[in-house]
């Protein structure tokens, strides 16, 4: 695998008025390679949002899988969460804010300031899994 994969990486999360956005920024700087945040705003909300569409973004989670010793954890959770072409999953903003990978199962059950939502679409979405959970890749 090379990091000329046709990939794209999508990660929103709400800022609620309580949150100060340089945090949030910083959980995002914590998470993935060299980030570059977006603000979307909408009558509702407003959203901090990275995209990328190089592999190497996220080579801090595959670093941090290894670390934390959980990658049959997160092989399990992104194989179950896996469509087609992509793989969607939520990481706990506070965690992430502590420069730790935490996978919330039910975003609906998270504390208030809301999950980070992580979709990663890709021809090959099942190689970039095992990028980030095996260590053949």
């Amino acid at each position: 695998m090379n990091g000329d994969d046709n990939i794209n990486i999508v990660a929103k999360t709400p800022i609620h008025p309580t949150e100060d956005r340089e945090k949030i920024e910083l959980c995002f700087q914590k998470i993935f390679q060299n980030p570059h945040i977006e603000e979307e705003r909408t009558d509702e909300k407003t959203d901090l949002v990275f995209k990328s569409s190089e592999r190497n973004s996220l080579s801090l989670i595959r670093e941090k899988l290894r670390k934390q010793r959980i990658r049959n954890s997160a092989r399990k959770i992104f194989l179950g969460n896996m469509n087609d072409k992509s793989v969607d999953f939520f990481l706990n903003k506070q965690a992430a804010f502590a420069g730790r990978v935490h996978f919330v199962k039910d975003p609906e059950q998270e504390d208030f300031l809301g999950p980070i939502m992580v979709t990663i679409t890709a021809e090959n979405v099942k190689e970039i899994i095992d990028w980030l959970t095996l260590d053949n890749f």
